[in-house]
């Protein structure tokens, strides 16, 4: 039986004028604390000269969701110095599903997962 497909979070920001530096430390400071979350299989930074592409892997919407409680002041910290452009959630149906309400108000395009290896 093949691995059950994760719930995926795939967020793009694009720095303040003179913020990168500052975005990156929250980046690496949010990817140590995610390491240790029950739940979290990887995530990853990936920057341009404005922008920052973060993928968030998780076991299930309950991990993500888990990850969501504790995360506000750190996204926040981020947004003071960088505008979301866009934010991605991949994921099985029934785990999209049990996202919907908590996520809804960041307005994110939901992906259903079909194939995952």
């Amino acid at each position: 039986m093949p691995p059950a497909a994760p719930v995926t979070l795939i967020i793009r920001f694009r720095s303040h004028p003179g913020r990168m530096d500052d975005v990156r430390a929250q980046c690496a400071e949010v990817a140590r604390i995610i390491e240790g979350e029950p739940g979290s299989l990887r995530c990853t930074y990936s920057f341009s000269e404005e922008e920052i592409l973060a993928r968030e892997d998780y076991a299930d919407a309950d991990a993500l969701l888990a990850h969501l409680a504790t995360a506000h002041t750190h996204a926040q910290t981020t947004m003071d110095a960088a505008d979301l452009v866009s934010f991605e959630v991949s994921g099985p149906p029934t785990e999209l599903d049990r996202l919907r309400e908590t996520l809804g108000p960041l307005s994110p395009s939901y992906y259903v997962t079909e194939f995952s290896a």
